[in-house]
């Protein structure tokens, strides 16, 4: 059951390559994925999209390397990465790469990376407010953020729920955040302790955590609340 929500990514690959890098945009976009991709006839005169480009490199965090033999070669893809790895030592990003001139594609690989980028939050009612400008900076990161608000219309919501948690604790994270109302918690630490997921439990109110979750290193929101969504973004994307 497809939920809108998405992920921004950015591919550097070789025009030569472009057959191949469809089937890996097609596969990331039936994932719930927004993956760019340049490929312009203009490109004889390189100069004039560069600053596009560059722009947009700088705006995401999630990078894909469509790689290859010719793609190594090509001076275009050699100065995306530069521009890739400069963005790299100014801030954490995630880059992963894929070979796509060998036999069959490795779509497992590309879960792998999807992985890194899907967050299911939860929290109560009484605190969407409260938690509503995390969610906003982790999607302007790039990020796939659940949203209750977008079940399908007609959809079982509890089916959608369950479908999205246990995606979210087997391949990606799960952000709770905590406050002095709090719900389902014992029942997210079971599934994080089954399945495995980056687990960031966050305070977004001064109170005394429950027991069940005492071993967990805590995100403290209430230290510095304004800078604390783009603190919490940095965090996940160092782990």
């Amino acid at each position: 059951m497809d939920v809108e929500y998405h992920a921004w990514i950015f591919i550097s690959h070789a025009s030569d390559d472009l057959l191949r890098v469809r089937e890996i945009r097609n596969y990331l976009e039936s994932k719930g994925a927004s993956p760019l991709l340049f490929h312009l006839k203009a490109l004889a005169e390189p100069e004039e999209f560069w600053p596009i480009i560059e722009r947009e490199i700088a705006a995401r965090n999630f990078f894909l390397y469509c790689q290859s033999a010719v793609a190594d070669q090509r001076e275009w893809v050699r100065r995306e990465r530069a521009a890739v790895e400069g963005a790299g030592r100014k801030r954490p990003i995630r880059v992963d790469s894929i070979r796509v001139d060998g036999g069959d594609l490795d779509f497992t690989k590309l879960d792998a990376f999807l992985a890194k980028t899907r967050v299911f939050p939860s929290y109560t009612g009484e605190d969407r407010e409260a938690v509503r400008p995390f969610l906003l900076a982790m999607e302007q990161a790039g990020f796939q953020v659940f949203r209750d608000e977008n079940v399908p219309t007609g959809a079982s919501w509890m089916d959608v729920i369950e479908q999205e948690l246990e995606a979210a604790a087997r391949d990606g994270w799960i952000v709770v955040f905590l406050s002095s109302i709090q719900s389902a918690v014992a029942a997210l630490e079971s599934s994080y302790r089954q399945l495995g997921a980056k687990f960031i439990p966050v305070l977004i109110q001064k109170f005394k955590p429950p027991a069940n979750l005492e071993q967990f290193q805590f995100f403290d929101a209430t230290v510095d609340p304004t800078t604390a969504p783009d603190r919490l973004v940095e965090l996940m994307l160092r782990r």
